[in-house]
Formats: C-alpha cells, sequence, structure tokens
C-alpha cells in the first residue's frame, strides 16, 4: 500500500483536519491547529518558533 493511500486504510479512525467532528452529535471543537492558522491567516505571517 503506498503511502498517499495509508489513511484509507484506517477509515474513520484517523482524525486530519482543523476541526475535531463528535460523530454522535455533529459538534464540531477546533484543535489547537485551527487557531494556529487563524493567527497565520489574521497576521499574514508565520510566527517565529
Amino acid at each position: 500500500m503506498g503511502q498517499a493511500n495509508f489513511e484509507w486504510a484506517e477509515g474513520y479512525t484517523k482524525r486530519f483536519g482543523l476541526v475535531y467532528v463528535d460523530f454522535q452529535n455533529q459538534e464540531r471543537t477546533p484543535k489547537q491547529s485551527f487557531y494556529f492558522v487563524q493567527q497565520v491567516i489574521r497576521d499574514n505571517t508565520v510566527p517565529d518558533s
């Protein structure tokens, strides 16, 4: 199985994206990465590490 297709084998168990979705009630919760991307967009720059 190729690297690009690895996630397909995991089904819905692997979580990607900027927002966590609870499949039971469809509630969405922003992840830390969401706030990072939000800051990058707002400030138009990538913060120093």
